[in-house]
């Protein structure tokens, strides 16, 4: 194929939580200068990272080298193709920090009140993907999602030692230690061993937070959509265009992102919103109300930290405002206790 007959095509380029587009035919794109429009755009060194494009045959990211970028061009199979999805990934953990790294030293994010009544968190991340389930995959991703949507870690040293573009600086053998610890994030491989796994979930107050890739969502989806374990779904795909056919057919639960920290904003804000549901639920027990205002509030401040914009202030007011009602109602019966138990002693 002649290169001169491949058309304009778009490169969107993710990094952190900025996107770029760069309009360019890719049979007059030399490598140096993709490299030199990042470094202006992103402000980086050349050193500090590396670029990967999602290809759609394996459906994972993989390095984009002079190799790679020589098939865009003389290959027949990407003469249709006009849009590339790129991303930029860190390769020094101290230059990979962000604004996660900001401790949770605010009151209003670090409530501890749940923990201390030893309560158990009452929702679960389930995550299909071929690729990130892989324990050498993606280790870092995983470990902040499990992080941000807990709700029993709250951890200011940890920030320090994460970098969220530094995907594979972490070993194995610490994955595995983060895996045995935590409990609200589940990843599987395979479609099968998901379905079983949402099919026989035992705990019936527990909602499933689903995250899945588009083309595996495709084939899972319509299997378990019914299930009343379900709460959200959530396909994470690099173009939404290819999925659009299937998806629309779901749009009352589902919710399609591109971008991960879109993602984690977001599902961390659908699980906040779930516990303030479940604190006003009918219940008798009033500390208990209290502890999922708690972790409603501290994932809301999760939310806000990963997206950088102050979203949830008003529902934190809110939500204080109803914590101390809670508390006041608490104080009321332990002081009405304590008055019936010195009315029967004296009567005594």
């Amino acid at each position: 194929m002649d290169r001169e007959t491949v058309s304009s095509a778009e490169f969107l380029i993710d990094f952190m939580h900025k996107r770029c587009r760069l309009k360019h035919q890719p049979s007059n794109l030399l490598l140096a200068d993709l490299h030199q429009w990042i470094c202006t755009n992103f402000h980086l060194d050349r050193d500090q990272y590396f670029l990967e494009i999602f290809d759609q045959r394996y459906e994972l990211y993989i390095i984009l080298d002079q190799f790679y970028l020589g098939e865009i061009q003389t290959n027949p199979r990407f003469k249709n193709i006009h849009s590339y999805q790129l991303r930029i990934r860190l390769t020094n953990n101290e230059m990979a920090r962000t604004h996660l790294h900001r401790s949770f030293e605010s009151s209003e994010v670090t409530n501890e009140v749940a923990e201390s009544h030893g309560s158990v968190s009452k929702h679960i991340v389930v995550w299909l993907d071929a690729y990130i389930a892989y324990p050498e995959n993606n280790r870092q991703l995983k470990e902040y999602f499990s992080i941000i949507t807990s709700t029993q870690q709250a951890t200011p040293t940890l920030w320090e030692e994460l970098g969220i573009n530094n995907l594979i600086a972490m070993s194995v053998c610490d994955e595995m230690n983060i895996n045995k610890q935590n409990k609200t994030l589940r990843m599987f491989k395979r479609i099968d061993s998901c379905v079983n796994f949402i099919e026989n979930f035992s705990q019936s107050n527990t909602k499933i937070f689903l995250v899945t890739t588009g083309s595996l969502g495709r084939k899972l989806v319509p299997r378990i959509y019914e299930n009343q374990h379900i709460h959200g779904i959530y396909v994470f795909t690099c173009c939404l265009a290819y999925q659009i056919d299937w998806v629309i057919d779901f749009l009352d639960k589902i919710i399609v992102f591109e971008h991960e920290l879109d993602l984690l904003s977001r599902i961390t804000r659908d699980i906040a919103s779930y516990y303030v549901q479940r604190a006003f639920e009918p219940i008798e027990d009033c500390e208990k109300s209290l502890n999922y205002l708690s972790w409603s509030k501290k994932l809301f401040g999760k939310a806000d930290l990963v997206d950088q914009f102050d979203q949830s202030v008003t529902k934190l007011k809110q939500i204080d405002k109803y914590m101390y009602r809670i508390e006041q109602c608490i104080d009321d019966r332990q002081r009405n206790l304590g008055e019936i138990k010195c009315s029967v002693e004296c009567d005594g």
